[in-house]
């Protein structure tokens, strides 16, 4: 050697082969060598073991599918049982504006038995009292002491704004000591 020392130089290695070798003898547990034979088994073994991971995976996925058609059938049994409710709950409202509107009829039909039976005297009994609703036609009919207590009570329904058209009519034949009457009126103003 030149007598220049190695940790002095740009490239240490140079001065130490034996850091460079690649022709080291190997330790006996690391040299083995195969058979051609032995090779091939092994390319093989290789890739055959995928395909064993492949199974496994679809197994997992099966198992995984089926437990998620589990749940679907309960999410499926949900939306059935949500829109029989839905068309349950359109019923219902369908019916409560039905009722409503039945409830907004009888309102002022209940005011007008309470103001008939207002303009009603100690005079007079109402014996029969027909409202319709439908056709807004009122029909009533009484008696009353004489033809004149009669004619009060229809001159008060006509004057009335709840009604319009009042008619009365007389019983032709009166076999009772008091005259019979009945009055015939549409509901509400023209």
């Amino acid at each position: 050697s030149s007598g220049v020392k190695a940790d002095f130089g740009w490239l240490p290695g140079i001065f130490a082969r034996d850091a460079l070798s690649f022709n080291k003898v190997r330790p006996i547990f690391l040299r083995f060598s195969i058979t051609p034979r032995l090779a091939w088994m092994f390319v093989i073994l290789f890739m055959l073991a995928p395909l064993g991971l492949a199974k496994l995976s679809i197994q997992s996925s099966n198992n995984q599918l089926t437990a998620l058609k589990g749940r679907y059938s309960e999410v499926e049994n949900l939306h059935r049982q949500s829109q029989e409710n839905l068309v349950n709950f359109t019923k219902l409202q369908t019916l409560g504006a039905l009722i409503q509107a039945e409830i907004s009829k009888a309102k002022p039909t209940s005011q007008l038995i309470s103001k008939l039976a207002e303009m009603s005297s100690d005079e007079l009994r109402l014996e029969k009292l027909e409202i319709n609703c439908q056709t807004n036609q009122l029909s009533l009919s009484g008696v009353s002491i004489d033809n004149e207590i009669a004619l009060k009570f229809w001159d008060l329904l006509e004057k009335s704004p709840e009604t319009t058209n009042v008619r009365i009519d007389f019983a032709e034949k009166q076999d009772q000591l008091f005259p019979k009457f009945t009055i015939s009126a549409e509901l509400g103003k023209e």
